[in-house]
């Protein structure tokens, strides 16, 4: 899938908080984003990244593994 600008109102399951989302609006980047932290754990800290919920698609296997549900 390409991001751009033209097909970023269609990506519903992209966060409020995306980087994408967010230049293409005007808006300024998150602190916690890595172009602004210099740290690529800021992301983490913050509990923004979709580590420890989601799986590579080299790991998942079949495409019915490819689908988890986000913890609350």
């Amino acid at each position: 899938m390409k991001l751009d600008r033209k097909n970023l109102a269609a990506l519903d399951w992209l966060p409020e908080s995306c980087a994408y989302r967010l230049r293409a609006a005007g808006e300024l980047l998150r602190d916690w984003h890595y172009l602004i932290s210099g740290s690529r754990e800021t992301v983490h800290e913050a509990g923004q990244s979709t580590r420890g919920w989601t799986v590579s698609e080299d790991d998942a296997g079949e495409l019915e593994w490819h689908v988890v549900d986000r913890p609350l």
